[in-house]
């Protein structure tokens, strides 16, 4: 009786399939055999033309001839029965489009499955061990056997990472960790293959593979290992930018042990080398060299002496970022919004010791009352209290006689001023959301002409429409704010759940209430514009600090994209009336920033989709933290953490600990006699007329009322 094993080995030893061993062709062969004897077998007896004899028949005759529209009939049922049962013949294109990435992994393994006769399903589930920003994950079955899951930052992406394992591990691609292979090549879309040095003089691309169970686990401990792992590093880096990478080791020891090297996109010059006690320990090392050197590729180039001061504060933030998340690759291809700050001394190019990014805000059933979740994640945000926190370790530094960038000030007895020769500059990738984004981008261009030039000064429109004067006056630190519209300078406040502001209504005061938020009322967080008009009045220091050092102003603000001076002088400090420096308290004042964008390096706007995740980092810690914005706390894998809680160093109770640690070394007892966080602001009288001065003057000029957090927020004792 023919059966349906016969043709299907067939099928596996033809050219269908990539070059396999001995070995890896019979353990595929039993694999797709007992996969296809799911099936109802077909039943073919004798050739066509005979009738078998039924059960019963007593006649003599066993077979006789049977009729021409019997045999027609016989063979379509015999045709339609292997048309339907039997596997097809599997395209070369199918395949190779799939380890060359240029076919969807989902689409190519359910092409497969269909022409193999193979179930196949995909079912979200939580991840094993995930790794940083991989907060969805998916799981394949094929045929009833389950394949290790994908992991991804969306669902879509981990489902085609589960579909990526699936496929790869059913062609017999997939091969982790061989630490005595010689060579490894990883395909643009990541997938390794070994291929082994006795071979390789003849040109046979053998593929290895190794047991299913040892091959999870090994699948499962890099994914947690991301961080630690040079090559995993260097993998997840290639695969980000489609760049195919070969990793190989000499055969035989040398005075320095194994040299290691690593090609990419299939370049015969290797771009890093590193010898090795071992071929493992050599690939590991050169891979950290690769992955350095790439890096140095992929980050913006240092300006020359040519370039403008917002180039070289923009060149320093961008350098800072690269070189914290280069072991993170992941998370840099995610980030959308950075800020940074960056100290200057005299002359000199500047230093960064602040940054941030991120773009979320809490969701309103993440409130806290215990001050250990952060607010507003945005990356403005993020990196101003980056920057509050370093000046909390520098004011330490210098009640304590080391070198500090703070002096006594020579205004305020008991107060501490910045050092006259350092200046704070502030660097934004793209328009702060809220008032300073409120225009179309197209307008920027749309006057521009070849001959009409560029200033770092003013976009293209200003050009055009100020003239030689208007922009030289620019130049010279002039503001000219654009109004042009009734919603122009108007408070606005972000989105809970998305991207954007919303404006406030002018006239009514919003007030947020604890049970009114938990009950499901939207929580109002205001908008990156509208914070920093207030840092412009108030100082960069927040309440606490003003304790100690006198207000501290930004001397410039660098915009990466989506810059127009109108709009963000307007935003950041022009909406609000020169007579406020009249009302303020002294030592407070109306600060106007110098406001410029970049020439030799424009940060990309950002296009992918909203990334949860937020770094912070500044100079007094080696670590970032990262953060999940809408809970305002850590992730697990956080190259920081403070403990379990996940509170993040950023929270309102962290830097009500520094407070009080500062006001123990400073002398100032009087100032541990506040009970909570909303009392230690209250004793700064000076600062709360600041505030309340700066308030009722937005008010007065019609933008709306200022939207704060439930009084109940502030109520927390450490």
């Amino acid at each position: 009786m023919w059966r349906t094993g016969a043709p299907n080995q067939n099928l596996l030893e033809n050219d269908d399939f990539p070059s396999l061993g001995t070995s890896q062709t019979r353990r595929a062969t039993k694999k797709s055999s007992a996969a296809l004897q799911s099936y109802p077998e077909p039943v073919v007896g004798p050739p066509v033309g005979h009738v078998t004899q039924a059960a019963g028949d007593t006649s003599e005759s066993l077979s006789r001839p049977v009729k021409k529209s019997e045999r027609a009939a016989m063979q379509q049922v015999v045709s339609q029965t292997l048309k339907t049962h039997r596997p097809k013949k599997i395209p070369p294109e199918l395949i190779q489009g799939f380890i060359d990435g240029e076919k969807n992994p989902v689409s190519a393994l359910m092409e497969y499955s269909a022409m193999s006769r193979l179930a196949t399903t995909f079912q979200e589930c939580a991840p094993v061990n995930p790794s940083l920003g991989m907060r969805f994950a998916c799981s394949c079955t094929v045929d009833g056997q389950e394949f290790p899951q994908g992991q991804g930052k969306t669902k879509k992406e981990a489902k085609t990472n589960a579909a990526k394992n699936a496929f790869t591990e059913l062609l017999n691609l997939e091969v982790d960790d061989e630490p005595d292979a010689s060579k490894v090549l990883y395909d643009a879309l990541g997938r390794k293959i070994v291929l082994n040095s006795d071979n390789s003089d003849s040109g046979v691309k053998v593929v290895t593979t190794m047991d299913r169970e040892e091959s999870n686990n090994k699948m499962l401990t890099a994914a947690g290992a991301l961080t630690r792992n040079p090559i995993s590093v260097l993998q997840e880096f290639c695969q980000k930018k489609r760049m195919p990478f070969t990793i190989s080791a000499s055969d035989v020891a040398g005075p320095d042990g194994f040299i290691a090297s690593i090609c990419v996109n299939n370049e015969e010059q290797p771009i890093a080398q590193a010898p090795g006690k071992t071929k493992k320990e050599a690939k590991r090392l050169a891979a950290d060299n690769a992955v350095q050197f790439l890096m140095q590729l992929d980050a913006p180039q240092m300006p020359e002496e040519e370039a403008t001061h917002f180039d070289k504060v923009a060149s320093c933030a961008h350098h800072k970022l690269y070189k914290l998340l280069q072991g993170i690759p992941e998370y840099l291809a995610g980030r959308k919004v950075m800020s940074a700050f960056v100290l200057q001394k005299d002359e000199e190019l500047g230093e960064v010791v602040a940054l941030g990014t991120g773009n979320t805000c809490i969701n309103g059933d993440g409130l806290s009352m215990d001050g250990r979740v952060i607010n507003d994640s945005h990356a403005e945000v993020i990196a101003r209290r980056a920057l509050v926190k370093y000046f909390y370790s520098e004011a330490k530094n210098f009640y304590q006689g080391n070198v500090s960038i703070f002096v006594e000030s020579p205004c305020t007895p008991g107060l501490l001023s910045l050092h006259p020769d350092i200046s704070i500059h502030h660097y934004i990738s793209t328009a702060p959301c809220g008032d300073g984004a409120l225009f179309s981008p197209s307008e920027l261009h749309e006057y521009i002409t070849e001959d009409e030039g560029y200033s770092p000064f003013v976009s293209d429109r200003e050009l055009v429409l100020l003239g030689e004067e208007g922009v030289e006056r620019i130049e010279n630190g002039v503001h000219l704010p654009t109004f042009t519209s009734d919603a122009h300078g108007n408070l606005r406040t972000k989105i809970e759940t998305g991207e954007g502001t919303i404006p406030l209504e002018k006239n009514q005061e919003y007030v947020q209430t604890w049970d009114g938020i938990i009950q499901g009322k939207r929580l109002r967080t205001m908008s990156c514009s509208d914070k920093i008009l207030r840092w412009n009045v108030l100082g960069v220091q927040g309440c606490l600090l003003s304790h100690f050092i006198e207000p501290v102003y930004i001397t410039s603000v660098t915009l990466g994209n989506l810059f127009d001076h109108g709009h963000l002088s307007r935003a950041v400090c022009c909406r609000m009336p020169e007579v406020v420096n009249t009302l303020l308290p002294e030592g407070y004042m109306l600060n106007h920033p110098y406001l410029g964008r970049v020439t030799l390096y424009d940060a990309p706007r950002g296009c992918e989709k909203t990334n949860t995740l937020c770094v912070n980092w500044s100079l007094d810690h080696d670590k970032i933290e990262i953060c999940d914005g809408r809970t305002g706390k850590s992730i697990e894998t956080s190259p920081f953490r403070t403990g379990e809680s996940g509170a993040s160093r950023l929270c309102k109770a962290g830097f009500l600990h520094r407070y009080r640690e500062l006001s123990k070394i400073s002398g100032k007892q009087h100032l541990l006699g506040a009970g909570n966080y909303l009392d230690a602001k209250k004793l700064n009288a000076k600062y709360e007329e600041a505030k309340k001065t700066f308030r009722d003057l937005i008010k007065e000029r019609g933008y709306g009322h200022w939207v704060t957090k439930p009084v109940e927020q502030g109520l927390f004792k450490k």
